[in-house]
C-alpha cells in the first residue's frame, strides 16, 4: 500500500523544454536541472532562505543537455576518506554538464562561470563521476575511453582506453576494497604511463607486439584512434580506485596510486 504523501508542491518553472536530469548539491541548498532547450538551471533550496525556489544561475550551452553532477568538494569526512591532505585548502566547488554531443563543461558553483569546455571525448559522454574530495572528474564514452580530469582546472590528466564503451563510473574512496594487483598485473600486462597530476598530459610512444607477432604497432594513446590492447595513462590521484563499466559486461577497477 502506497503511503499518502502530504505537504506542499512547489513548481519550478523556467525551462522551455523536457528535462532530462537534476543534481543536489552536497549540502542540499542547490538543485540543478538539464533540459533539451539548452540550459541548466541552479535553483535556491534552502528552506530558511526567502529565496527558496528561485533560479539563482542560467547555464547556456550548445546543445541539449543530458547529465549534470556536482562536486563532492564540501564533504570533509569524503575528503578524508580520499587522502586529501589535512589542513590543505579545498577543491572550489564544481558543476559538470554534459551535452548530447562529445563535449562536457567545466563550472564554477559560486559564480556560474564556465571554467573549460572539455572537449576530448571523439563519441557520445555516458556518464561523468566527481571524486569523494572534489579534486578529480571522471568521464565514460562510447568511444571506449574513461577521462581523468583536474576539477579545479579542467586540465587532462589521465585516460584509459578498453576494448568495448564505457557506460559509467565511479570512485572508489581509499580502503573501501582490498589492494588490487599492480597495473601491469591488472592489465596482463599491457601498456601502462604514469602521470603526475598537475603536469600536462604526455603520451609516450610505446610499442607492443601485434596479435599476430609479426610487426609492432606505436600506441599514441589518442582517444579518437585507440590501440586494440588496453591502454592505461595513469594519474597520481593519491590511492583512490577508479571503477568503469563498459558494454559487454565487465567491470574495470583501474587503481590510481
Amino acid at each position: 500500500m502506497l503511503a499518502h504523501l502530504s505537504g506542499t508542491c512547489v513548481a519550478l518553472q523556467g525551462h522551455t523544454d523536457s528535462i532530462t536530469t537534476a543534481a543536489l548539491s552536497p549540502d542540499e541548498c542547490l538543485l540543478a536541472t538539464a533540459s533539451y532547450d539548452k540550459t541548466v538551471r541552479l535553483w535556491a533550496l534552502s528552506p530558511h532562505s526567502s529565496n527558496s525556489g528561485t533560479c539563482l544561475k542560467v547555464l547556456q550551452h550548445t546543445d541539449p543537455v543530458s547529465h549534470v553532477a556536482f562536486s563532492g568538494s564540501s564533504a570533509s569526512a569524503a575528503a578524508a576518506s580520499s587522502g586529501f591532505p589535512a589542513g590543505a585548502q579545498q577543491p572550489p566547488p564544481r558543476l559538470v554538464t554534459v551535452c548530447d554531443g562529445h563535449a562536457l563543461w567545466l563550472w564554477d558553483v559560486d559564480s556560474g562561470a564556465c571554467v573549460a569546455a572539455l572537449g576530448e571525448h571523439k563519441d557520445r559522454v555516458t556518464s561523468v563521476a566527481f571524486s569523494q574530495d572534489g579534486r578529480w572528474l571522471a568521464s565514460t564514452s562510447q568511444d571506449r575511453s574513461v577521462l581523468v580530469w583536474d576539477a579545479a582546472v579542467g586540465q587532462l590528466v589521465g585516460l584509459f582506453v578498453g576494448d568495448a564503451a564505457m557506460v559509467c563510473c565511479c570512485f572508489v574512496p581509499r580502503g573501501a576494497l582490498q589492494p588490487l594487483p599492480r597495473v601491469p598485473q591488472l592489465l596482463n600486462g599491457r601498456l601502462q604511463v604514469r602521470l603526475q597530476p598537475q603536469a600536462p598530459v604526455q603520451v609516450q610512444q610505446l610499442q607492443q607486439q601485434s596479435a599476430d607477432g609479426e610487426g609492432e604497432g606505436a600506441a599514441t594513446g589518442r582517444v579518437g584512434t585507440p590501440a586494440p590492447a588496453e591502454v592505461g595513462l595513469w594519474p597520481c590521484l593519491g590511492g583512490m580506485t577508479l571503477m568503469a563499466g563498459d558494454t559487454t559486461g565487465r567491470v574495470h577497477f583501474i587503481s590510481c596510486w
